[in-house]
Parts: structure tokens; sequence; C-alpha cells
């Protein structure tokens, strides 16, 4: 019975020898979330964040022609200079790639298919923007064209990020 009791007693060496093998098996947060495809994935989402004002305004000039300065969203376009775009795309691309480092951790806990994010960021996109655009003057369509571009923002952001990590494992 003595015998027994000194074999189950969690000794240093043994809770040493635990822990290595322990961690070997246990991924660090270095796996689950690589730092090299998210900084990859944030420079391609700043650089799309930082082009998306025009490439909306072109879109607004297409859809509405010689009317565009009747929309206050659109008309708001018009009025963005470099410095306050370049603003907004970094703290822009900050906040997607903080949220797809969350979702990172969250789908290596939960697996979840890659392209559910993308569809949440599209609902979630035109359930935030339409309404805001709506009640600031603007019309759904800018709304819309304004909420697909941040969704299309979050998805290169997290589409690369998702590709990047499957080419560099």
């Amino acid at each position: 019975m003595v015998e027994a009791s000194r074999r189950t007693v969690a000794t240093p060496e043994r809770l040493a020898r635990q822990r290595s093998t322990l961690a070997g098996l246990l991924p660090t947060a270095e796996d689950v979330v690589p730092i090299g495809p998210n900084f990859i994935a944030t420079a391609a989402t700043f650089v799309f964040l930082l082009v998306a004002p025009t490439l909306c305004l072109w879109l607004f000039e297409e859809i509405w022609k010689d009317d565009v300065a009747d929309d206050p969203i659109a008309a708001y376009l018009l009025r963005v200079d470099l410095p306050r775009t370049a603003l907004q795309a970094a703290s822009g691309a900050g906040a997607f790639l903080l949220i797809a480092t969350i979702l990172q951790v969250w789908r290596h806990h939960r697996p979840l298919p890659a392209y559910r994010p993308v569809l949440f960021a599209l609902l979630i996109a035109w359930v935030w923007v339409i309404p805001e655009a709506i009640a600031r003057g603007g019309s759904v369509v800018s709304g819309a064209v304004i909420g697909s571009a941040l969704a299309v923002a979050f998805a290169i952001q997290w589409g690369l990020t998702v590709h990047l990590v499957r080419v560099l494992d």
C-alpha cells in the first residue's frame, strides 16, 4: 500500500517531465494566430481601404451620373482628402486585424467553415451601415455600396489570413 502511494506522489521532477510532455502537445499562441499572415493581410486591407472611397465614388458616378452631390453620403466622398482617408484606413485595418485575430482563436477552439465570417461580415455591414446612411439623409443604394465595401475589406483580411496560414503552415 505504501509503495502504491509513492508512485502517485507529485514530485517536482515528475511535474517537470509532465509539463515538458504537455508543452510539445499544446499549441502556442503563434500556432493559433500566426503573426506574419495577419500583418500581410492587414497591409492588403489597408491598401484596399485607402482606395475604397475612390472606387465607391466612381460607382456612385456610374449610378447617378451628375446627381452624385444630391446624396449626402456620396457627397461626403467628394470631400475626402488623403490624410483623413489614410487615418480611417489604418484604423479600419487595425479593427479588422483585431476581429480576425479573435476569429482565429475562436476557430481554433470551435471549428467553423472559412466562408462563414465573410457572410456574417456582409450582413453586419449592411445592417449597420444602411440604417445609418438613411438616418443621415442618404439612400439605401449608398448605404449598400459603402457596407459592401466594408464587407469586401473584411473579406480581404480574413481570406488572405486563412489562405496564408494554410500556405505557410
